[in-house]
């Protein structure tokens, strides 16, 4: 055997075994980080006090009713949470989302639970800037006679304020309210810029607790998602987000859809 033949067969032992170290020091990194984002996100956070936890509102915003929609809504009734009420959103009346909504309202009735119904909540707002249009010209002339009043008496003068205050409307800031964005057109419509979150101002109006959830109808929940979302609500976090991911999609179609999703 030459020299030259030993020193080859010695250098790819050497690679040979350092491959192999490579590999195994891979596969320990990847096993360590598994291990390290189960233990951190998977394990179980108990509070001290379930009663101090915060109410949430969950809104869904609903159009059409599809083959997993009844199973998808069924997941949130059955969320572990103390304190929490769903907040349905439709555009138009549907008798067979309603139909659905209401069989799950009837089957959990310790679930706090509402139906709104966008067409009706934009005639109610048209109605309302009607009315609040007819109170500025009253306003308009009691603040002109107040004016000429004032010319002849200064101590006499115009307040606005209770009106301003009655119009006055929350803004987006964190967890404050919003401004629903609405304006009544010359034609006397409202304009809707963008239908899907005007149908959740009804609900969002309307919801008692200080923290709300906006979920799409195709989403559903495991049992203690909310409750982990709520406990990464601290004093210095505006918002959690949670990526979902692709399930229960049939066919090719499906398929391409959830690793598209999934990879995104």
């Amino acid at each position: 055997m030459s020299f030259l033949h030993i020193i080859y067969t010695l250098a790819l032992t050497v690679s040979l075994v350092l491959a192999i170290l490579v590999l195994i020091l891979v596969w320990l990194f990847h096993c360590g980080g598994l291990s390290y984002g189960f233990y951190k996100f998977h394990r179980k956070k108990i509070p001290n006090n379930l009663k101090e936890l915060p109410g949430i509102s969950i809104i869904k915003p609903l159009t059409c009713a599809d083959s997993n929609l009844y199973d998808n809504l069924k997941t949130f009734f059955n969320l572990k949470y103390p304190r929490y009420e769903l907040l349905f959103c439709l555009q138009e009346h549907d008798s067979e989302l309603i139909a659905m909504i209401e069989r799950l309202r009837a089957q959990y009735p310790h679930v706090e639970s509402q139906l709104f119904v966008g067409s009706q909540y934009a005639e109610k707002r048209q109605e309302n800037n009607s009315d609040d249009d007819d109170d500025d010209d009253d306003d308009n002339d009691n603040q002109k006679n107040d004016n000429l009043r004032s010319v002849s008496n200064n101590k006499d003068i115009p307040s606005t304020s209770k009106r301003m205050i009655s119009r006055k409307r929350p803004t987006c800031c964190g967890t404050q309210k919003f401004s629903s964005g609405d304006a009544l057109l010359k034609t006397g419509t409202m304009e809707i810029v963008n239908p899907k979150i005007f149908n959740m101002l009804g609900a969002y109006e309307k919801a008692q607790y200080p923290l709300f959830l906006i979920s799409d109808s195709g989403l559903m929940m495991y049992e203690d998602t909310l409750f982990e979302m709520a406990l990464c609500m601290t004093e210095d976090v505006g918002l959690v987000h949670q990526m979902p991911f692709t399930a229960n999609r049939q066919g090719f179609a499906g398929t391409v859809e959830k690793e598209g999703l999934d990879i995104f």
